[in-house]
């Protein structure tokens, strides 16, 4: 590590200057690529940032789908052995997965919580608890945005009409 980046490093851990209470500016919901450059983003604002995960960070893209095919894919184009392709691939999911972990991003003033599976954040089966939640969430001023593979946990709202070309 350069001194500059130590430096950075030293600095993203003082520069939040809230409480260490419950109260974020930020609450990123999914550990995966965009989960994570979102909560990266919100800490670099000075966000109160909070990442929430269901399962490992970094998602299916750091384990089983673009680290690994794009490795296999350069391993293939340089002619590479089975065996040496697989031995590549673990290789470089273990490189980019050591940047991925809590204490990586808690250095950076992003605080994470791995959580259970859970298959919406708002509940289905009950849909009248889900409109006071959301009706909570947007007297808040709280905007949920939902990544890959979401469903649909807001109310719409009229789309903006695309601007004139």
């Amino acid at each position: 590590m350069h001194a500059a980046d130590s430096a950075s490093v030293a600095e993203d851990r003082t520069r939040h200057t809230r409480p260490a209470d419950r109260d974020y500016d930020l609450i990123v919901i999914g550990g995966g690529a965009a989960g994570l450059a979102a909560a990266h983003a919100g800490a670099a604002a000075r966000a109160r940032t909070l990442l929430v995960s269901e399962g490992e960070i970094g998602g299916e893209c750091t384990f089983t789908g673009c680290v690994p095919s794009k490795t296999l894919i350069a391993a293939a184009a340089r002619g590479a052995t089975f065996a040496e392709a697989i031995a590549a691939v673990r290789k470089a999911v273990a490189a980019i997965a050591a940047t991925e972990t809590a204490a990586v991003l808690e250095r950076h003033g992003i605080e994470v919580t791995v959580m259970e599976a859970a298959p919406r954040l708002l509940p289905a089966a009950d849909p009248a608890a889900a409109k006071v939640i959301g009706q909570v969430f947007a007297a808040e001023g709280i905007t949920v945005h939902a990544g890959t593979g979401a469903e649909e946990i807001m109310p719409k709202r009229p789309r903006r009409p695309p601007p004139p070309r």
